[in-house]
């Protein structure tokens, strides 16, 4: 496949990676919206507490999103290196703990998405260089 953006599996995961930054954002919604109502008077706790409320089935519905949109990308067979690679990235940030986190596998999953970044892009040059 010529374009990776045609491959179902890249255009799924980027999918879920803006979800996931939706997510993001929705988390820190939530905590500030918590903070809010532990940090509300009385006259204000009604209020603060709507808010946060709101916030956290926001957060919720994502989270149940990106479960089932993680799930339904595992079937979706890759039609790319690319392809692969876009799943792989998927499984690495919906499992780890942190982008860092040093606890196997993560480090052995971050080393092998590294390598397929690398050998992509070395392809991608050598298609380039071919075509010049």
């Amino acid at each position: 496949m010529s374009d990776p953006m045609q491959d179902p599996a890249v255009l799924k995961s980027l999918q879920w990676q803006r979800h996931c930054d939706r997510l993001e954002e929705a988390v820190r919604l939530t905590s500030a919206r918590e903070r809010a109502l532990h940090n509300a008077t009385d006259g204000g706790r009604d209020e603060a507490q709507r808010l946060f409320v709101a916030a956290a089935k926001v957060r919720d519905d994502f989270i149940d999103d990106l479960e089932a949109q993680a799930s339904a990308l595992v079937h979706v067979p890759a039609q790319s290196f690319e392809g692969a690679a876009a799943k792989l990235a998927v499984v690495i940030r919906a499992e780890e703990p942190s982008p860092t986190d040093p606890t196997p596998p993560f480090p052995a999953l971050r080393s092998v998405k590294a390598d397929l970044d690398r050998l992509i892009a070395a392809m991608k040059g050598n298609a380039a260089n071919d075509d010049g």
